[in-house]
């Protein structure tokens, strides 16, 4: 099965949201942003989101590459 996303793309949206996750709940520990539920929630979900993002990102990753080897070695 033929996966229509670049996992390099994936992986690199992923590291996104991971950083996101991490930079928004230290400006509001150093109060340059307001805590809010809302941000809060929205940090979660970036955090949570670019995690899930990047390993299926590397799985795609992996799995191209592995198919390039075996045929590799088939010849």
């Amino acid at each position: 099965m033929m996966s229509h996303y670049n996992p390099k793309f994936l992986i690199f949206v992923g590291f996104i949201g991971l950083v996101l996750g991490f930079v928004l709940p230290f400006l509001m520990i150093i109060r340059v942003l307001e805590p809010t539920l809302l941000l809060n929630f929205l940090a979660y979900v970036a955090s949570f989101g670019g995690l899930v993002v990047g390993i299926a990102g590397a799985v795609l990753y992996w799995q191209e590459n592995k198919r390039e080897e075996e045929e590799y070695w088939r010849q």
